[in-house]
C-alpha cells in the first residue's frame, strides 16, 4: 500500500476544510511541513484556487506568495470569460431552439462555496436530443464557430472554436464510449434528456439549464469512470463530487440516482469513489449506506494513490495506459480493437478494413510512445496498465 507523504496529507485536509461552507481558521501546517511542495501539488492537480486562502494564510515565499496570486487570479478571469462566453451561447441555442444541458463549469461550479475556484478549460453542453445535432451544427457555424474535430470523437462530441476562440464541446454522449455495448447503450438512453429531467438555475443573473439532481450526480459519476478507465483522474473531479454530496439533496433524486447506478452495473465504483472521499476529503453523505457495497480500506487508499499518480506532474505519469477490464491477453486484445472504433468510428463497421485500421492504430501508438510517453519501454507501459487493471477488477 502507497503511503502519502506528509504534504499529500496536509493537502487533503486543506482540500476538506475549504471546500466546506463552514471553514475553520485554524489549520496551521505542522513546522516540517514543506509549503512550497504543497504549492506544487496543488498546481498539478488544479486544486490550487480552491486552497487559496489557506495558502495565503501560510509562510509562503515570496516567489510562491505571488505564483499563488498570479495562478488565482487567472483562475478567477478564466471563469469569468467561460461564463460570459457560455450566456452567449446559450441565448443562441434557445433562439434556435435547441435544448441543452450544462455538463461541469458552472454546473458543477453553484455548489462550490467560491464558484470561482472551480477550473475550467473548455465549455461542455449535451443535446438534450441528438436528432438536433445537424441543426446546432449550421446555427454554430452561422454564428461564427469554427467546426475542429474531423472524425475522432463523432459518436462523443464535436469541438469548437468559438468567436472568443474558447473551445466549446457539443455533446452527444456525456462521455466517451466504453467498450461495454450494454453500458453505451444504457447511457445513451438515460441521457435523451426530457422536460422532466432538465430544471433552470439563476446563476449571476443569467438562466442556466441543467439536469436535475439524480442525472446530474449520475453524469459526474460516469465522467469520472470514463477517465479512469483512460489514463485517470486528479482531485479535481473529486472536489466535484464532495461539494455536490456535500448539501441537501431531495430524497427523490436520491434513489433516482441509486436506481441508475444499480441498473448500469457501476455500484461498486460509485462506492468506492464515495469511500475515498468520505476519507480523504470531508465528505458527509447517507449515499454510502444507501449503495450498500462496503469497499475495504486498502482498496481506498489504492484508488487515492491512483487518483493522486494520475496528474502528479500536471499529466499522467509517461507509462501510465488505459485501464483494462480484466488482467489477460484478451483484455489488451479487447481495448486495443476498442481504440480502433474510436479512432474510426465508421471505418471499423467494415470487417475488411479492420486489419488496415489495426496497423494504423498501432504505428500511432509506437509514435505517441516516442513524442507524449519520451520513449517509455512498452513492458513498463503494459506493466502499468496490468496494475491498474487489476485495481478496476477491484471496483468494477
Amino acid at each position: 500500500m502507497r503511503e502519502f507523504s506528509a504534504e499529500e496529507r496536509e493537502l487533503f485536509e486543506w482540500m476538506a476544510d475549504s471546500l466546506s461552507f463552514f471553514e475553520k481558521t485554524d489549520l496551521i501546517p505542522a513546522e516540517d511541513i514543506d509549503i512550497h511542495e504543497i504549492v506544487e501539488l496543488s498546481y498539478h492537480q488544479a486544486v490550487l484556487p480552491i486552497i487559496y486562502g489557506k495558502l495565503m494564510a501560510a509562510d509562503l515565499a515570496y516567489e510562491d506568495k505571488e505564483f499563488v496570486k498570479d495562478t488565482y487570479k487567472m483562475a478567477c478571469g478564466e471563469f469569468y470569460a467561460f461564463f460570459f462566453d457560455l450566456r452567449k451561447m446559450l441565448l443562441l441555442f434557445k433562439g434556435a431552439n435547441i435544448p441543452v444541458v450544462v455538463l461541469k463549469g458552472v454546473s458543477a461550479a453553484r455548489f462550490y462555496p467560491v464558484p470561482e475556484s472551480r477550473k475550467s478549460s473548455d465549455i461542455d453542453l449535451l443535446l438534450c436530443d441528438t436528432d438536433d445535432m445537424k441543426r446546432a451544427d449550421d446555427m454554430l457555424k452561422r454564428s461564427g464557430y469554427r467546426l475542429l474535430t474531423k472524425g475522432y470523437n463523432i459518436v462523443h462530441h464535436f469541438e469548437y472554436a468559438t468567436p472568443t476562440n474558447h473551445i466549446l464541446e457539443l455533446h452527444m454522449m456525456p462521455a466517451e464510449p466504453f467498450d461495454d455495448e450494454k453500458l453505451n447503450r444504457y447511457i445513451r438512453e438515460v441521457f435523451r434528456l426530457g422536460a422532466d429531467d432538465v430544471m433552470g438555475i439563476s446563476f449571476m443573473g443569467a438562466d442556466i439549464p441543467v439536469m436535475k439532481d439524480g442525472k446530474e450526480s449520475f453524469h459526474l459519476l460516469i465522467h469520472m469512470l470514463q477517465d479512469f478507465r483512460r489514463t485517470g483522474f486528479g482531485l479535481k473531479l473529486l472536489c466535484d463530487w464532495v461539494v455536490f454530496w456535500n448539501r441537501d439533496v431531495e430524497e427523490e433524486e436520491k434513489e433516482k440516482f441509486l436506481k441508475l447506478v444499480r441498473e448500469s452495473g457501476v455500484t461498486k465504483f460509485a462506492a468506492a469513489v464515495t469511500g475515498v472521499c468520505e476519507k480523504y476529503l470531508g465528505l458527509k453523505t447517507d449515499i454510502s449506506g444507501k449503495l450498500n457495497c462496503p469497499v475495504d480500506d486498502g482498496t481506498l487508499s489504492e484508488l487515492m494513490a491512483d487518483i493522486v499518480e494520475a496528474e502528479r506532474n500536471g499529466k499522467p505519469s509517461d507509462d501510465r495506459m488505459v485501464n483494462l477490464r480484466g488482467t489477460g491477453v484478451l483484455s489488451y486484445i479487447r481495448e486495443f480493437h476498442h481504440n480502433v472504433e474510436l479512432n474510426f468510428p465508421r471505418a471499423a463497421k467494415t470487417v475488411i478494413a479492420i486489419p488496415v485500421l489495426y496497423v494504423i492504430v498501432f504505428f500511432r501508438f509506437l509514435r505517441n510512445n516516442r513524442t507524449v510517453r519520451n520513449g517509455q519501454k512498452v513492458s513498463g507501459i503494459l506493466k502499468s496498465a496490468g496494475k491498474r487493471s487489476r485495481l478496476s477488477k477491484k471496483l468494477l
